[in-house]
């Protein structure tokens, strides 16, 4: 909740570009961590059911799901309203996407048993990497069939570290569309 609360306060004190850039790239690697993080205790718990690889069927099953399920119907229900494309893109992830950090979050708080905490960490880490999975291919489907804003002949890396929702301009400021020389064309 404080890191919640410190970057709404720092985005609206904090007009740059560079600081949302670098804010952004912070986030992701805090995300990396914590994945890596919950990797970590589920492999120190000691117990082969707090391992990752060692559930049952069940598990895999019932975690994937959801993300499945989630993904395909706001698809669906986006591609009936008749959305934009990039907007029924959007939808889907949205929908599919959870932030897997606040249940890690939760699970090492609560869990103070080796154990316990090793088998409850197991839902958000498949969690996380299943929709990571699901959803990079969601998304590299979506670019080269044209559903996104990305330019789907564009370069795979290039794609990926371009923003094609608000212009790229050192001070942040979005012109409305214009070319910058003030004449409105």
């Amino acid at each position: 909740i404080v890191a919640i609360g410190l970057g709404l306060c720092a985005s609206f004190k904090i007009s740059s570009h560079r600081f949302n850039r670098f804010a952004n790239r912070m986030g992701s690697l805090s995300g990396v961590l914590l994945i890596l993080l919950s990797a970590l205790l589920t492999s120190l718990s000691g117990e082969g059911d707090a391992k990752l690889w060692a559930q049952p069927w069940s598990f895999y099953l019932g975690v994937s799901l959801p993300c499945l399920v989630g993904l395909v119907v706001s698809t669906g229900l986006a591609v009936a309203a008749r959305l934009k494309k990039p907007e029924v893109v959007s939808v889907g992830v949205e929908c599919c996407y959870q932030n897997v950090g606040i249940c890690t979050s939760a699970v090492i708080t609560i869990f103070r048993d080796p154990v316990e905490r090793g088998q409850a960490l197991c839902v958000p880490l498949f969690y996380g990497l299943m929709e990571a999975a699901v959803l990079g291919l969601y998304c590299i489907a979506a670019w080269k069939s044209g559903w996104t804003k990305a330019p789907r002949d564009e370069k795979f890396w290039a794609m990926i570290v371009t923003a094609y929702e608000v212009p790229d301009d050192e001070d942040g400021e979005v012109d409305g569309g214009r070319d910058g020389d003030g004449d409105g064309d």
